[in-house]
């Protein structure tokens, strides 16, 4: 992010080309990774929704103390744009309190005593992020 590399402010062409774009979703995604601190208390309300649900996330087992839990990392390599885009009705619904989180696909995480959910998604899978025309 930009603050913490003491860049800020710092727009470049290239910056406002990643920034922007027609979907709201990317574009809120974009910022949230980018520029966190240029959103607006709602912007941060819904990315806070999005960083919180492994279902947008590529992830990982962390086996660390005993215990089986499902990871993820909010960075651009591992968020499935796809994903939030089909969900940002209801990420929207939820953030304002018209939806509650149980809405959400994949609300729960999965388990390794139960079949790995087809909708939690390793660093390693592939996922289909192409839109088709």
């Amino acid at each position: 992010d930009l603050y913490s590399t003491g860049n800020w402010p710092l727009f470049t062409p290239r910056l406002t080309d990643y920034l922007w774009n027609v979907r709201e979703s990317d574009r809120l995604i974009s910022l949230g990774l980018s520029a966190p601190h240029f959103m607006t208390f709602e912007e941060q309300e819904i990315w806070a929704v999005i960083c919180e649900h492994g279902y947008f996330w590529r992830g990982r087992w962390d086996t660390a103390g005993g215990q089986d839990e499902w990871r993820w990392d909010c960075v651009e390599d591992s968020v499935i744009r796809l994903r939030v885009a089909e969900s940002w009705n209801t990420i929207c619904e939820v953030t304002i309190g018209d939806a509650d989180r149980s809405a959400l696909p994949g609300a729960e995480p999965p388990t390794r005593d139960a079949p790995r959910l087809k909708a939690y998604i390793t660093l390693n899978d592939e996922v289909e992020d192409d839109i088709p025309f």
